[in-house]
């Protein structure tokens, strides 16, 4: 097991505390100020040494990867590619990091005239693309309480085909450019997960508010209108 997680938020920002109230951040930040012989020293001079630190603290390591000696050998260095910054992330997000759990995910420098509703656009629009699973597998977690594994699993039993009209999901998703993934649908009232939708069954009956009575007077709208259509 790791260390124990230290309750209180960082005193220069707003990350978790994990030694003498400051994020593992500005605890070794503070620690080279106030002896800046200690910048290359040992593995704390080590450039993963901040990254293991903060895992560690958070209880985020697979237990080989508790010795910081172990984890220098299995990740490789943190990439340096011009306007991007890299940060260490899982492949699998509700797994602990591990040699095969890890990447270095590349991120776009922030442009200087953007304003900040533009930069986190271009931000998160860039993550859905590099890991476009990453969301989704959060929110799996989030609302049901299912692994991205278990969530794909409900998928394939239904053919990857919604459960009202029977199509695979056909919508794009402007924000990325790729085709959706079929939503799991749960009832709003008691957050039970029901079964797998398109976007267009999905935001129906989002729509109508999943009123039964009023999905039965649009049918009866529409058989009394029949005559005047081509359905």
């Amino acid at each position: 097991m790791g260390r124990p997680k230290i309750n209180g938020i960082c005193i220069e920002c707003d990350k978790q505390a994990v030694s003498k109230g400051r994020c593992a951040y500005h605890y070794n930040k503070k620690r080279i100020e106030d002896d800046p012989s200690k910048a290359n020293s040992g593995l704390r001079g080590h450039s993963l040494y901040i990254t293991w630190f903060e895992r560690k603290a958070n209880n985020d390591l697979c237990e080989a990867w508790l010795n910081f000696e172990t984890f220098i050998q299995d990740v490789s260095e943190k990439p340096k590619e011009d306007g991007k910054f890299f940060v260490f992330a899982k492949l699998r997000i509700n797994d602990l990091f591990s040699s095969d759990n890890y990447q270095w995910l590349a991120k776009k420098l922030r442009d200087p005239n953007d304003t900040d509703t533009e930069h986190w656009a271009k931000k998160w629009q860039a993550q859905r693309v590099a890991n476009p699973t990453l969301n989704r597998a959060r929110n799996y977690q989030k609302k049901f309480g299912l692994s991205f594994e278990e969530a794909g699993a409900i998928l394939k039993s239904y053919n990857y085909s919604c459960a009202i009209c029977g199509n695979e999901e056909t919508a794009i998703d402007g924000r990325t450019g790729l085709k959706k993934n079929l939503a799991l649908d749960h009832c709003h009232a008691t957050d039970k997960l029901r079964e797998p939708l398109c976007w267009r069954c999905n935001a129906t009956l989002g729509k109508v508010k999943d009123s039964v009575e009023l999905l039965q007077k649009m049918i009866d709208y529409l058989n009394k209108h029949k005559e005047n259509t081509n359905v």
